[in-house]
């Protein structure tokens, strides 16, 4: 009896032990996981302000050559050559990394490439509960419980339900802006944002209005 108690003792010593280590295992994981998840969000703030000095030093350049910005419209932000930057003063536009004068903008096309993509359909068919149940008494009555119910799940009426998840719309669009150049006459400009389209092609078309008047830049 006495060796019982002793193993039965040392059982739940041992079940305590293995207990309280796996605790311990986990919050040290837990730990772990929480500073390397903190010094890569250091590492991310560490590289966006990088990312933000060398962006405004950039710019500092850029106005001092062409005079102070009227219009930014980020493609990305703190990215300079996926950005477009209006220089009225000067009569320069920035676009995604290369001055052009205001002049040689010719003209700009908007393309809307957005497309749906319809909701994936899921079909179910089942037999229909209230005319199981009552075929499956029906036929209980003329051929017992166990048959009758076996007899009435199959003979049931079936219903089938249809059901479909909502549609995606995907959007894509292209900016083509005409340029006074015949190497490359179009640059091309792809978003996934209807307003950053929107808003390229405002400012481009404001440009053109410009140069075909007699003061224009």
């Amino acid at each position: 009896m006495e060796i019982f108690l002793i193993v039965l003792i040392a059982c739940f010593v041992g079940i305590i032990f293995i207990s309280g280590a796996s605790k311990q295992k986990a919050e040290d994981a837990r730990k772990q996981r929480h500073e390397r998840e903190k010094v890569a969000a250091q590492e991310r703030i560490s590289q966006r302000e990088s990312q933000k000095k060398a962006y405004e030093q950039s710019l500092s350049e850029y106005c001092k050559s062409y005079g102070s910005t009227s219009r930014i419209i980020s493609m990305e932000e703190y990215d300079i050559d996926k950005q477009i930057i209006a220089f009225e003063s000067s009569g320069n536009v920035l676009i995604m990394g290369d001055v052009y004068k205001m002049k040689s903008i010719l003209g700009c096309e908007l393309i809307d490439n957005s497309h749906i993509i319809k909701g994936k359909e899921t079909i179910v068919t089942s037999a229909d509960p209230v005319d199981t149940l009552g075929k499956m008494d029906a036929a209980s009555m003329l051929f017992g419980r166990k048959t009758g119910n076996v007899l009435g799940a199959a003979t049931a009426e079936k219903k089938t339900t249809v059901t479909r998840a909502p549609d995606r719309k995907i959007e894509d669009y292209r900016i083509n802006i005409t340029i006074d150049n015949m190497s490359k006459p179009i640059l091309t400009i792809d978003t996934k944002s209807q307003a950053k389209a929107s808003e390229i092609k405002a400012l481009m078309d404001i440009i053109v209005h410009r140069n075909s008047q007699p003061s224009s830049l």
